[in-house]
C-alpha cells in the first residue's frame, strides 16, 4: 500500500493506493496516529483502494472511535470497489455512499 500524506490548514489529507490488507496496516495506523497525536482530523481518500481485508477494517473503524473520542472528524471518502464492500458485508457492515462523521 501507498498512502500519500498531506498536511493542511483543514487537517490530513491521506490518499490511499493499492491493498489495504494486513501487511499495510501499520503504515496507515502510524499515519492516523500522528494526525491523533497532533490533534488534526483526517480525511482518507480510499478511491484508489484495490483491496481490504478485515485487518484493514478493523484498523479503520478502530481509528474512527479513536478521533470520536478526541472530538476530531474522521472522514472516509467513497471507497467503490467490489472487496471493500464485501469484506464490509462478512463484517456485517453496510457501507453508505457519502456517510460522515
Amino acid at each position: 500500500m501507498t498512502i500519500h500524506e498531506q498536511a493542511g490548514p483543514s487537517g490530513t489529507n491521506l490518499v490511499l493506493e493499492g491493498s489495504l490488507r494486513l501487511p499495510g496496516v501499520a503504515r496507515l495506523h502510524a499515519a492516523l496516529l500522528r494526525a491523533l497525536e497532533s490533534h488534526r482530523p483526517v480525511r482518507l481518500d480510499c478511491n484508489r483502494v484495490d483491496e481490504i481485508d478485515l485487518a484493514g477494517l478493523q484498523l479503520l473503524l478502530s481509528a474512527r472511535t479513536s478521533f470520536d473520542a478526541a472530538g476530531l472528524a474522521f472522514v472516509i471518502d467513497d471507497a467503490p470497489s467490489e472487496s471493500w464492500a464485501a469484506v464490509c458485508a462478512r463484517a456485517g457492515i453496510v457501507p453508505t455512499k457519502g456517510a460522515q462523521r
